[in-house]
């Protein structure tokens, strides 16, 4: 008797779950537009660093950050061999003029293991101008 007790508690328990997860589309685009940043491949001689991403926002001509959502904060050379999705976002149509990216950690790997490197304070913007229509999805490709 326990062990149905036990597995309607649980499969109840996994459905409230299950029920309060965002949902992974918000839904059709109406009066905003998408973007989607893909990082190009690093270059061949970059197998040995990796970096950590603690944020990307896109910048509006008139100096307002709109943060997107980041899908991948962790990048590294050695799996960075083709494009990857970084970050993605629902945009109010208009002109922006690139990116401000968060680094929060970078290393490069050694024979003595890996050593932190020096990562400005303040995140780096990034001059990319593009603009965002309503109701359509822009794709953006990242080198570094």
């Amino acid at each position: 008797m326990k062990v149905p007790l036990t597995a309607a508690l649980l499969s109840s328990l996994a459905a409230g779950c299950l029920a309060t997860a965002p949902p992974i589309v918000p839904g059709p685009l109406d009066t905003e537009g998408e973007v989607y940043l893909e990082a190009q491949p690093l270059p061949s001689g970059s197998a040995r660093l990796a970096f950590r991403i603690e944020s990307i926002a896109a910048l509006r001509h008139d100096g307002e950050e709109t943060p997107l959502k980041v899908v991948r904060a962790s990048v590294s050379g050695a799996d960075l061999k083709e494009r990857r999705l970084l970050a993605f976002g629902r945009l109010e149509p208009g002109g922006y003029t690139g990116f401000s990216i968060k680094i929060s950690k970078a290393t490069l790997a050694g024979a003595a293991g890996a050593s932190d490197l020096l990562i400005p304070a303040e995140p780096t913007r990034v001059q990319a101008p593009f603009t965002v229509e309503r109701r359509h999805a822009t794709v953006l490709h990242l080198s570094f």
